[in-house]
């Protein structure tokens, strides 16, 4: 983190805050129905997150954060992959917002940025850019939340390293900890669902 000044901080959140903007105008194009769509599957993954953390508590065994959940990520999925990058990024970007707000960790506001909306709104966003095969796009939804998470945890957590470890390495053992069963467990329910709900696919 020293390495990086504080105006390469500043030019970082600005960037990242004008492409949020830049988002938010292509969400003036969708329907009501898209609208509705939206707030019921982002409740269903609030849901489910919710039912992970009173089902599974002992599977959140990450100190920094990171949890194996429910199948969590599979409505940001369905989201992008049904009606494009721009729902899933938007979709993803509030629900981390909100994942947040739920069990709040901050320190710093790019670790902020990495963790929370730009995580889940590559995972929403990777998800409806390559849409076909689905599974291409679970995936690389999910390899781009996992990015985000390696990056903040080599840039902001390199401390917790256990000793001789490389940082870089760290950080990527422990993310991919509970991010590879999260994208395995996605990848299983999608596998179950797309198929059936074919005749909704946009």
């Amino acid at each position: 983190m020293a390495d990086i000044t504080l105006a390469g901080w500043v030019t970082i959140s600005l960037a990242l805050f004008a492409g949020f903007l830049l988002l938010l105008t292509q969400t003036r194009k969708l329907s009501t129905r898209d609208w509705v769509e939206i707030g019921i599957l982002l409740a269903l993954a609030f849901a489910l997150k919710y039912l992970s953390n009173l089902v599974i508590p002992n599977f959140r065994i990450w100190a920094q954060g990171g949890s194996i959940t429910l199948a969590s990520m599979a409505p940001l999925f369905y989201l992008g992959l049904r009606r494009g990058w721009v729902v899933g990024a938007f979709a993803g970007i509030v629900f981390g917002l909100f994942d947040f707000l739920l069990a709040p960790f901050f320190f710093h506001p790019v670790q902020f940025l990495l963790d929370y909306p730009l995580a889940f709104g590559l995972l929403g966003g990777l998800a409806g850019a390559f849409r076909k095969p689905f599974w291409l796009g679970i995936l690389l939804g999910g390899l781009g939340r996992l990015f985000c998470h390696f990056l903040s945890g080599m840039i902001f957590f390199s401390s917790y390293a256990p000793p001789g470890w490389n940082v870089w390495l760290y950080s990527l053992a422990y993310n991919a900890s509970y991010m590879l069963p999260e994208i395995v467990i996605s990848a299983i329910v999608m596998a179950i669902v797309w198929p059936r709900l074919k005749w909704t696919n946009a």
